[in-house]
């Protein structure tokens, strides 16, 4: 069988998140061999994809040896940072990701998932060490030079906007508090601000597409969303599709930080850099290209 036709296989890191469940879960569906990297082979998470139709690889990100067995045959590598552990830690990580894909004899792609707008934010006025994002995005700018400087022959890097998850629990109740009870969703944005957004799942079907046709996606740096809407229309497809009216309060910056507490600053600061970039990303040509879900059909999945 040839390189090109003989089926494709790809090691997805962190298989059981958002992101990389759905990596796993389009690759499957594009005919890719998937290698599902997970902590535990035993945890519920694990076995779902691996009923799905996964090949389960234990490992973690910190143990060198296992993920230069989790590379050793596979064609690509698909890998995000959660930002969660710290920058270093991310940056670790990732180093770690990439020494063994360029040690393997076989992985020649490997797929980076950062976040939309970084360019546009990174060279904002408003942005500068006292920023409270400052080191969320330079970690993110480091991230994507070492992916782009990783040696690996086809590296792609896709930038998700604002994931439509974040509009239902668990994140919500933080994001959002009082969605969920009082059916009110307070914001800094303004009521003409449109939030570009995409279901995180769908990351997989960019992934996917890469894996089928490298030659294609090599060197691109994709920005990902489906919809642009405003806050408005947003209560107004969640009201419809929950069945229970929602609102907006649009509150002014310190008023938020103060209503979300110790990390409101990050929540009111990213919704106030959000009015001063605008919406930019080309939706038609990128749903002519992927055919992401839209957010009312997103919604109807999630909720019934």
């Amino acid at each position: 069988m040839s390189t090109s036709s003989r089926q494709k296989k790809i090691l997805v890191c962190g298989a059981t998140g958002n992101q990389g469940s759905g990596v796993v879960q389009h690759c499957l569906k594009a005919g890719q061999a998937v290698f599902a990297l997970v902590r535990d082979v035993t945890s519920t998470s694990a076995q779902k994809l691996q009923d799905s139709g996964a090949t389960l690889v234990e490992g973690n990100f910190d143990d060198v040896e296992s993920l230069q067995r989790a590379t050793a045959t596979v064609d690509a590598v698909f890998f995000t940072a959660t930002y969660t552990l710290g920058s270093e830690t991310d940056l670790r990580h990732a180093n770690n990701i990439i020494a063994a894909a360029r040690q393997s004899d076989t992985v020649s792609t490997i797929i980076y998932t950062g976040s939309a707008s970084m360019d546009r934010i990174l060279a904002h006025p408003m942005f500068g060490p006292e920023y409270s994002e400052y080191e969320y995005w330079t970690t993110k700018r480091r991230l994507e030079t070492l992916v782009r400087e990783s040696g690996i022959a086809n590296w792609v890097i896709v930038r998700p906007a604002w994931f439509m998850q974040n509009f239902l629990p668990p994140i919500s109740d933080f994001v959002f508090p009082g969605l969920a009870d009082k059916r009110v969703m307070p914001v800094a944005w303004k009521p003409e601000t449109r939030v570009e957004m995409v279901d995180g799942s769908e990351v997989g079907v960019v992934a996917a597409a890469a894996v089928a046709d490298v030659e294609k996606y090599s060197g691109r740096v994709i920005e990902l969303a489906a919809e642009a809407l405003t806050l408005d229309e947003v209560a107004e497809v969640l009201s419809k599709v929950s069945g229970s009216q929602v609102k907006v309060d649009y509150m002014n910056p310190k008023q938020l930080m103060s209503l979300l507490g110790p990390y409101g600053g990050h929540v009111a600061e990213h919704q106030v850099m959000h009015n001063e970039l605008g919406h930019f990303i080309d939706l038609e040509k990128t749903n002519r290209e992927f055919k992401l879900t839209g957010f009312e059909e997103f919604l109807q999945r999630a909720l019934h």
